[in-house]
């Protein structure tokens, strides 16, 4: 079961679309790290929490929007978004 968000009616996608576009790589990839420091200079106040999840990849996940991949090879490494076609 999925949490709630703590703040009923509140939509996240506009924020991380935002975010999302200031990072977004050619091949359409968005990097998480950079992404959530976007998000931050967008909005100081942004927490996964109020929309009941602890992390900001968990978030992402729990959106129909984006699409999320691991990445471990040795030119580059961490979590990747991107918003579906």
């Amino acid at each position: 079961q999925q949490p709630q968000p703590l703040y009923a009616g509140t939509d996240p996608m506009p924020l991380l679309r935002e975010a999302y576009e200031m990072v977004v790589q050619e091949n359409g990839w968005a990097n998480l790290g950079p992404m959530g420091k976007a998000l931050l200079q967008l909005d100081p106040g942004f927490d996964p929490r109020s929309f009941g999840q602890r992390q900001l990849s968990s978030l992402i996940k729990s959106l129909p929007d984006f699409e999320i991949r691991r990445s471990d090879d040795h030119s580059s490494t961490g979590v990747w978004v991107r918003l579906k076609e």
